[in-house]
């Protein structure tokens, strides 16, 4: 992902907390790339301010551009790691707490492609 480094994915001031999972044409008929992290981001740096609203990102282009995104959960989050199913089912763990990004420990949702495209179809994007 050469481009990678200058796309316009926003990430929280803490530092990069992010996956990357590459989903190939053959897993829904289109590849794109998940980018999971925490988006939240304002001026000055904390940790325990900034590191929440935990996202789903999808680029359609390898990673130059971001047209799809679903929070997954708006409070403190932090690191994650993504991995797909042979059914093409999605499972993402990650850090996740009720004060601090990871004072509860770490959770894993799981989420199917008709929930990361939230009503529209993969011809919908460009």
């Amino acid at each position: 992902f050469s481009n990678f480094a200058v796309s316009p994915l926003v990430d929280c001031n803490a530092g990069t907390a992010a996956s990357i999972l590459s989903v190939p044409k053959e897993t829904h008929g289109r590849a794109f790339v998940l980018f999971t992290n925490p988006t939240h981001n304002e001026f000055g740096w904390s940790m325990f301010r900034d590191r929440k609203k935990f996202t789903a990102s999808v680029s359609f282009d390898d990673a130059k551009t971001w047209p799809l995104k679903r929070l997954i959960f708006p409070g403190p989050s932090g690191y994650s790691a993504s991995a797909m199913s042979k059914r093409g089912d999605f499972f993402v763990l990650y850090e996740k707490g009720k004060s601090f990004y990871r004072d509860t420990g770490v959770s894993i949702v799981t989420f199917n492609l008709q929930w990361l495209l939230n009503g529209k179809a993969l011809k919908d994007f460009k």
